[in-house]
């Protein structure tokens, strides 16, 4: 039995030092690898995003014998298109954009409900959580049209619907969209756009004929190995990753090095 004398040892300053130290050897060797995971993890959820976006166009396309001309959906407004009765799209200046939940026109969510909900449409790595922001894209390095704004165009009013298509009018798009519009990304992923850049697009080039690149959505079938859906930069933008997440018309999603996708574009893209 300890007499009651007997003072009790503590920890000495050297050993308190070298638990400090161990914890600390620890901290850094895991804090990385669980920074590591938790970006796979969203790269993954990316991923599956996209192949759920691949096989609603697929399904789209085989009841519709077309491409959807827009994956979530353009911006519509409040106020109503005098032809049809339904929302107008929203061109910059008529009215208030509507949130996502009211679109007449959103070819895989609503009427034929390819997807349950807008969440598909979200990348993890977005910090654009609001339905409600709004925003004009140009059009991306890699294409005959790089940095030009997006306009309503005639290609569009064919794959669209039975609204009137304000042809010649910007195009706008929702911000919690990260499918058909995002950050333009160099090699390094600095973010190198003021303007979104779009990413889904039936026409990169806006011409045609037997020099224009056949892996493009408006051809009747284009190269599938070789034809970009769409793809996402949040992650090199928000995460700083080196990767952008490729969707190709073969139905693969992948993870790509920036460096071997954005010198290319959509239309030079090979895997």
């Amino acid at each position: 039995m300890k007499s009651a004398s007997q003072p009790c040892r503590g920890f000495t300053l050297i050993e308190l030092l070298v638990v400090i130290a161990i914890i600390a050897i620890l901290a850094a060797i895991l804090f990385p690898v669980f920074a590591r995971a938790r970006a796979q993890a969203k790269e993954t959820s990316c991923i599956s995003n996209l192949h759920e976006i691949y096989v609603a166009t697929k399904l789209y396309r085989e009841d519709n014998g077309k491409f959807p001309a827009v994956l979530l959906g353009y911006a519509q407004s409040d106020m109503l298109d005098p032809g049809t009765n339904k929302p107008a799209f929203y061109t910059g200046g008529n009215g208030v954009p509507l949130p996502i939940d009211k679109l007449s026109y959103s070819p895989l969510i609503v009427g034929q409900r390819y997807l349950k909900d807008k969440g598909t449409f979200l990348c993890p790595d977005s910090p654009h959580n609001t339905s409600l922001a709004v925003t004009g894209a140009v059009y991306p390095a890699g294409t005959p049209l790089v940095g030009s704004p997006v306009l309503f165009q005639d290609f569009i009013k064919e794959n669209c619907c039975d609204n009137s298509i304000p042809i010649g009018q910007p195009a706008y798009f929702y911000l919690y969209d990260s499918y058909d519009t995002a950050p333009g990304v160099d090699v390094l992923g600095n973010i190198n756009t003021n303007t979104p850049e779009l990413h889904y697009s039936l026409d990169w080039t806006g011409a045609s004929g037997a020099n224009d690149p056949p892996n493009q959505l408006k051809y009747k079938d284009p190269p599938q190995d070789r034809t970009v859906v769409t793809w996402c930069t949040y992650h090199a933008a928000v995460a700083h990753s080196n990767k952008a997440m490729v969707l190709l018309l073969n139905g693969k999603a992948a993870a790509i090095p920036l460096s071997r996708f954005i010198p290319q574009g959509p239309l030079g893209y090979t895997p």
